[in-house]
């Protein structure tokens, strides 16, 4: 019987122990498993931070977008009525009294040579006009 006294012992000496490691085994685990949840916890708010950052800068882009399109739609809207309105002062002309180009960004209009005598003349037709009306003569006319 004290050997089995004895042997029960040293089994439930073993058992205790073995429990008592466990036990040590546990308590570190809920330990390592309280740190990961925390550590998880706070990645995660990195990453809300850091998605609401990005989210935010997109929301910026997206209104400089529009504000540029806006910019864009009066831009197009003006050169439309520009050019409607240079249409309509030019409708007067034919295309051989007339040459439009482009050069460095700007419209060059190149009026025929004759279209500009013509204005000469008839100015010069309305000052000898003038002239006679008035009684002074043709003698202070210039010739050309």
């Amino acid at each position: 019987m004290d050997d089995q006294n004895e042997a029960l012992t040293n089994k439930y000496n073993t058992l205790s122990s073995k429990q008592d490691s466990l036990l040590e085994k546990y308590k570190e685990l809920e330990k390592k498993k309280k740190e990961l949840e925390e550590t998880s916890q706070s990645e995660q708010e990195k990453l809300n931070a850091e998605l609401q950052k990005k989210i935010n800068l997109l929301e910026e882009s997206n209104k400089q977008i529009n504000d540029l399109q806006t910019a864009i739609d009066k831009q197009k809207e003006f050169s439309s009525t520009l050019l409607d309105k240079i249409k309509n002062a030019l409708i007067g002309f034919t295309n051989d009294e007339l040459t439009v180009n482009l050069k460095d960004g700007k419209f060059m209009y190149l009026f025929q040579i004759s279209f500009f005598l013509n204005l000469a003349v008839i100015r010069s037709i309305k000052k000898v006009r003038k002239r006679l009306v008035s009684g002074r003569g043709l003698s202070k006319t210039k010739r050309y």
